[in-house]
């Protein structure tokens, strides 16, 4: 009777194994982008610090949103530490909170891009994720690596919206181990709160 039951443990903990196996290939699990309550990539990924030799960025983001409106933007990592690798895969998740830590704005993903999006759970099943698919890890291409993907804004007055990435990058031999982390933030303001800078000139001139 021990002897089964040591046996279903065993198979129990591989079938979890290969669960999680297929949903990392698959994209990585919600809620890993370093947000406030969120974990990152080093949770698995954890052999090296984080931000070693690379970096992940957001770009052609502006520094202010309209309300409800959709800008085209492209989420780039590059990492020197698997420029030998031919078997180099990416990754990446991102996220975007108002000041309480909300989901905010809605992603679109762009077809091509290898990405989907996913939801959060529990206390953060308010926030999406955009993130790489099965077919998005861009396997053995050079530095950087990068996946572009719309962003709506929410309504005008929503205020500052802060964008949380984190990506990886793998040397590709299929383990947890020997991958480079990265990390970053983006803070894009709402244009509806943002003062417009008025010179003194100009205050003595309206009173004149």
């Amino acid at each position: 009777m021990g002897t089964l039951r040591t046996r279903a443990a065993t198979i129990a903990i591989l079938t979890l194994g290969v669960s999680v196996a297929i949903a990392e290939t698959g994209g990585p699990i919600p809620s890993l982008t370093g947000a406030p309550g969120e974990g990152t990539c080093s949770d698995c990924h954890g052999d090296f610090a984080q931000n070693q030799a690379g970096s992940v960025e957001l770009m052609n983001a502006p520094p202010h949103y309209r309300g409800g409106g959709t800008y085209t933007m492209r989420l780039r990592v590059s990492s020197e530490n698997t420029m030998g690798m031919m078997d180099r895969a990416w990754g990446f998740q991102l996220t975007a909170i108002d000041a309480s830590g909300a989901g905010v704005g809605t992603f679109t993903r762009i077809d091509g891009q290898g990405t989907k999006i996913v939801a959060g759970g529990g206390a953060l099943s308010s926030r999406r994720y955009i993130e790489q698919d099965g077919a998005g890890t861009r396997n053995g291409i050079a530095m950087p690596a990068g996946w572009d993907f719309s962003w709506t804004a929410p309504p005008t007055g929503s205020g500052p919206v802060t964008f949380h990435m984190v990506a990886l990058a793998a040397n590709g031999d299929g383990s947890e181990g020997g991958d480079w982390v990265y990390r970053s933030s983006f803070v894009m303001d709402d244009s509806s709160t943002t003062a417009v800078p008025v010179s003194w000139g100009a205050v003595k001139g309206a009173y004149r």
